[in-house]
């Protein structure tokens, strides 16, 4: 993306869309009808980088998406990413778009935009507010999101940025948009300077980009769906930007409220998995290991008391470890081998083709069952305690029996 000395603001594009015979030179969007409120100003959606549009662009409902501030090389990275995509086929969860170099006019300098087919979808946090009473429709998102993380992964992808106004609830599907921040292996060393919505983000994700970077958020989305599923109360965490966790949190876990409101609900499920979002607040943010690994259960179940990435190979129970990113087994790198986890490790899977005009609803795999701890056994000191006790008992009653006998001839 060109540098500029400054990029317009959201009033400049405004002010600029609402003349599209002028702003616009490509005679698509000449004839753009935008979506304009009763005072009739173009409706917009701001965010920290960009500014988007509704507009119909000929009989095609589109969102219009520009820039506000410079994000780096985002015409290389879109290109990158439209290769990658056409190569291994679009995932369902995204949108169709193109990215345009100079193409809106404001202030006398044209600016890049991008176009995107415009998503029916409501923001995540809006849909659970308007289902806060169907516990059946939140267990299903969360089923639902489980699919859409599970196939990023197995397409090599990360969005970089998932919060509430980037995860919509389109139906039985969820639509991801803004991929300004998307990871893929081409773009590995082109940190786009963005660290996401901070109230969905590991504590450490500022300066890291990476294909695992969606691992915490991810967990944060689906433990935040499944508890609200179940526990309709602790919404009263919800603030607006957020879902029922913040950024404070995550920098004190265990010791903010939403942390003892979630154990306190004798929930097995949501208590484990609140456990290990805990530990993973202090864990390196390149040790995390991707949504499918963590809801397996056989990756939940470790020795008491030790994080599981700290597990050494003597320490480990681990019997079959998932395989989704085809890494090594544990007994070639040790029972702790996904915390040396990379994307070198293996060659991209070749997920089922899927027709990228389809939004077919994302598949709904059934929600794991999670692991109890298994009971630890009993010392085995405790025998030879017990033994020692009555050879001491039966000593001490054989020296009074010789005693007696020897002041009673």
């Amino acid at each position: 993306m060109p540098e500029f000395r400054k990029w317009p603001g959201d009033t400049d594009y405004i002010d600029a869309v609402q003349a599209p015979d002028v702003c616009f030179e490509d005679p698509r969007w000449r004839s753009a009808v935008f979506e304009k409120d009763d005072f009739e100003i173009p409706v917009a959606a701001t965010g920290r980088s960009a500014i988007v549009f509704q507009a119909k662009v000929n009989s095609d409902d589109v969102a219009l998406r520009c820039f506000t501030r410079s994000t780096g090389s985002q015409k290389g990275r879109y290109e990158k990413l439209n290769a990658h995509l056409k190569q291994l086929s679009p995932p369902a969860c995204f949108v169709g778009f193109s990215y345009h170099d100079k193409a809106i006019l404001v202030n006398g300098m044209r600016y890049p935009m991008v176009e995107m087919t415009w998503s029916q979808g409501i923001p995540l946090n809006e849909w659970i507010d308007s289902h806060q009473k169907r516990s059946g429709d939140l267990a299903g998102l969360a089923a639902t999101w489980q699919g859409v993380i599970n196939d990023l992964w197995t397409r090599q992808i990360a969005h970089g940025d998932l919060a509430n106004d980037n995860c919509l609830v389109n139906g039985s599907n969820i639509d991801l948009v803004d991929y300004d921040s998307c990871y893929i292996p081409v773009l590995a060393r082109e940190d786009p300077g963005e660290a996401g919505n901070i109230h969905f983000q590991h504590p450490m994700r500022d300066g890291y980009y990476g294909l695992n970077m969606d691992a915490f958020p991810a967990l944060v989305i689906y433990l935040s769906v499944l508890a609200l599923s179940r526990h309709k109360s602790i919404w009263k965490f919800y603030t607006g930007d957020n879902l029922i966790f913040t950024a404070e949190d995550y920098r004190l876990p265990q010791k903010t409220e939403i942390w003892k409101a979630l154990s306190k609900t004798g929930d097995h499920d949501v208590a484990l998995l609140t456990g290990l979002l805990a530990e993973m607040c202090a864990a390196p943010i390149d040790s995390l290991p991707p949504l499918s690994q963590l809801l397996a259960s056989k990756s939940l179940s470790r020795a008491e008391h030790i994080p599981w990435w700290e597990q050494t190979a003597e320490a480990s129970v681990v019997e079959e470890p998932v395989t989704v990113n085809q890494a090594p087994q544990p007994s070639e790198q040790g029972a702790n081998w996904w915390v040396h986890w990379s994307p070198e490790w293996q060659e991209p899977r070749q997920p089922a083709q899927v027709d990228p005009t389809s939004k077919s609803p994302v598949p709904k795999p059934t929600p794991p069952v999670l692991p109890h701890p298994k009971p630890t056994s009993a010392p085995r000191w405790g025998t030879a305690v017990a033994v020692s006790l009555m050879l001491l008992v039966a000593l001490i009653a054989l020296i009074a029996t010789v005693l007696t006998l020897h002041h009673h001839p």
